[in-house]
């Protein structure tokens, strides 16, 4: 096994960072409550994903994480004041709404580990590459108990007074900070 290294994503590897994200959040719980009629999920992550994809790499806010050669891991955040377009991004401001006060810093929109990338520390390695720069809070929203476990060893709490769904997690700025 190799070490796992992680980088921004860049243009070219749009397609195969598209892949990882949806194949994992097809099969994610939140997204099979959200788009009820099986057929369309795959169509769907792929034109919101697509997009997302097109808006953050060219600030730099799609990262990648590869094993060798291989990219196994995707991770892609919203900066403070830019959030997700289109219908799906609207829909998710609106559970947020529903779900915790709006507040400011980063959104860790999502992150997929492919199989042939999992138990090797991608999930943590994406992690440890942004949040070592993040000065404002972040928020996720956390679909699985094992995704809430990994973000809790990261300083990520429960948001409180949460309805159905997934778990909303905050990050707050370090101490010192904002």
């Amino acid at each position: 096994m190799q070490d796992i290294h992680v980088r921004p994503l860049a243009g070219r590897e749009l397609e195969a960072a598209l892949d990882i994200l949806v194949t994992v959040f097809a099969a994610d719980p939140s997204f099979q409550r959200l788009i009820r009629i099986r057929s369309l999920i795959r169509p769907m992550l792929t034109s919101y994903y697509r997009r997302c994809l097109r808006q953050l790499l060219p600030e730099s806010n799609a990262d990648g994480a590869w094993d060798g050669d291989t990219l196994v891991g995707v991770a892609l955040w919203y900066p403070p004041g830019q959030r997700p377009r289109g219908l799906m991004g609207r829909t998710e401001r609106l559970f947020a709404r529903r779900q915790r006060k709006a507040r400011g810093g980063w959104l860790l929109e999502g992150i997929a580990v492919a199989e042939e990338g999992r138990g090797k520390g991608v999930g943590s390695s994406l992690l440890e590459h942004r949040l070592a720069a993040c000065t404002d809070a972040v928020h996720l929203q956390s679909t699985t108990e094992a995704s809430a476990r990994l973000y809790a060893r990261f300083g990520f709490l429960a948001d409180q007074g949460q309805s159905t769904g997934g778990l909303w997690m905050t990050r707050p700025p370090a101490a010192g900070q904002r």
